[in-house]
């Protein structure tokens, strides 16, 4: 190898968004990924670093490249492209999701299906709450047509391990911030849950918000479809999510306003038994069924609403 081989060093070029000096066999920055320009044109920085060498001095840093402006905005207007184009299909799939939601309701078979997704969902929410008021419980779904979750009174071994166990998925699962507000949450709501008529308040209302909230998910998985491997998986979760939130408002403000449909309800209690909205209204708020129903109604149509926005204010932030 000769002198002039040892003395030639290798060409540099300097980031012109971070500073970051590094060789020119490279297309975009290692530090903060931004475009170099031109890949493998040593002429400029080579020089300058020859020569600051040949005079025995420190190395002179290259000339700042100025990266093509063009590069990063074609990116930025690709994405955007691709993220409208995605936008667009999570909102023609939850549209799409509407008239598959009725044919579901309405087609004897699927109508059966519909039924028990939503018996399903409806007793596993009321488990879901009485369990974690400390209430041991267990749903039960005839396939006759009935369903009903049984559960007993609070046992304090039960609410113990609950409040532990809250505590340590809280831990778990979220950053301090959100520890500092879900413990303080779970502070104020489980006594309430645990010594107050708010824990057989939520048990009966937990049935229809059950149903609401798994609606929710699936209509969020429609609009998003990140969970989604094929458009058919994706227009299933919108036709369920609609039927399940569907079905509540329109069981709800038919409560709220029609005297048959009150009829209808009050005689129609699984395995002889009375409606959640019934014993709501007669026994925890005492209040009329028509202004449960409303309420219940509102609430519903909120779950899509909010659903909705998130998506949309969300692809705002991107």
């Amino acid at each position: 190898m000769t002198i002039g081989q040892r003395m030639a060093p290798s060409a540099v070029v300097t980031c012109a968004h971070c500073g970051r000096t590094q060789g020119t066999a490279r297309r975009f920055c290692e530090m903060c990924s931004n475009p170099l320009g031109a890949a493998g044109d040593p002429e400029a920085p080579a020089s300058s670093q020859s020569a600051s060498s040949l005079m025995g001095g420190a190395p002179i840093p290259p000339p700042p490249v100025a990266a093509p402006s063009h590069g990063i905005a074609d990116y930025r207007i690709a994405r955007e492209e691709r993220d409208g184009k995605e936008f667009q299909r999570g909102l023609n799939f939850l549209a799409l999701g509407v008239p598959l939601a009725f044919v579901f309701g309405l087609t004897p078979l699927l109508q059966f299906i519909g039924w028990f997704l939503e018996a399903l969902f409806h007793e596993i929410g009321h488990s879901a709450v009485a369990i974690f008021s400390g209430r041991p419980a267990l749903p039960k779904i005839s396939l006759g047509g009935h369903a009903m979750t049984a559960y007993a009174h609070p046992v304090w071994i039960m609410q113990v391990a609950v409040f532990v166990g809250s505590l340590g998925l809280i831990r778990s699962f979220l950053e301090p911030r959100g520890r500092i507000i879900a413990v303080a949450a779970l502070v104020v709501v489980y006594p309430l849950m645990v010594w107050t008529g708010f824990g057989e308040f939520m048990i009966l209302s937990g049935g229809h918000l059950g149903e609401l909230a798994i609606g929710a998910v699936f209509l969020w998985r429609c609009l998003d479809g990140e969970e989604c491997h094929h458009d058919a998986e994706r227009a299933a979760y919108g036709m369920v999510g609609w039927f399940l939130c569907g079905q509540n408002i329109l069981l709800s403000f038919g409560l709220a306003f029609s005297s048959d449909a009150r009829a209808e309800y009050a005689g129609s209690g699984s395995f002889g038994l009375t409606n959640d909205y019934i014993r709501i209204a007669d026994n925890v708020l005492g209040t009329s069924l028509e202004t449960v129903g409303f309420t219940m109604g509102v609430l519903g149509l909120m779950v899509p609403a909010a659903v909705i926005a998130k998506f949309v204010l969300g692809r705002g932030g991107r």
